[in-house]
């Protein structure tokens, strides 16, 4: 009677697990999607903006009274906040491809949980085992070479990086250093803090193997 009782548990694990893999396929796609939008919406603002910036420097004198320097810190506004949210949706992929090798092993037999909470109970359970992130270590020279096989990520950070580096040293050449302090120390301030994400989606607490790890802990499962 008990076999039959785990045996049927075990059963309703498996379809629960494969539920919740099909709907986290879903929300992972969306993610990825909104992802994209974030960046194309960015990229196609700032270079619009940049392009009425040039036409009006050549329509306007130099000595006219149009704030031309000014906007060159428009984009910002665009750049700076995407910037931010695109590798904060990344550490939510990061976290689900994560659970997915769990649910993955489940549906497949290859491990059998001792406790099963669920996507949302077990995000809930997560965030109270929440672990320290490592120190930043050389290991970010290398990302920032691309000697790693996360180049997708690389390539992100620079664009938003390169595009908002423009746009402040137009702003910079066009008006004076007062207009473009605050800027500047935004830029800095989300150069530093997405490069610190950035580490910890390759190598650190956000990074696949992570989040597979800390999904196995929660879950009781012994870690391979």
């Amino acid at each position: 009677m008990a076999e039959n009782n785990q045996a049927k548990s075990k059963a309703e694990i498996i379809k629960l697990a494969e539920k919740e893999h099909d709907f986290l396929r879903g929300e992972l796609v969306h993610l990825k999607d909104c992802q994209v939008k974030f960046l194309t919406f960015s990229v196609t603002a700032t270079a619009v903006i940049l392009g009425i910036i040039g036409r009006s420097s050549l329509i306007f004198s130099t000595g006219s009274n149009v704030p031309i320097g000014g906007m060159w810190l428009i984009p910002l506004a665009v750049l700076l906040p995407a910037w931010w949210i695109f590798f904060d949706k990344a550490t939510t992929i990061t976290r689900i491809v994560g659970y997915f090798r769990l649910l993955e092993n489940i549906v497949l037999g290859k491990v059998d949980p001792p406790i099963y909470f669920g996507w949302e109970n077990a995000l809930g359970e997560s965030r109270k085992q929440y672990l320290k992130g490592k120190i930043i270590d050389l290991r970010l020279f290398k990302i920032l070479i691309f000697r790693t096989t996360h180049r997708y990520w690389t390539i992100i950070y620079y664009i938003f990086f390169f595009l908002s580096l423009v746009c402040l040293i137009g702003g910079w050449k066009e008006s004076n250093l007062l207009i473009i302090t605050f800027p500047g120390v935004l830029f800095v301030i989300s150069s530093v803090w997405n490069a610190r994400i950035l580490w910890a989606l390759i190598f650190g607490k956000y990074s696949y193997e992570e989040n597979a790890k800390k999904w196995k802990i929660i879950h009781q499962i012994p870690i391979d």
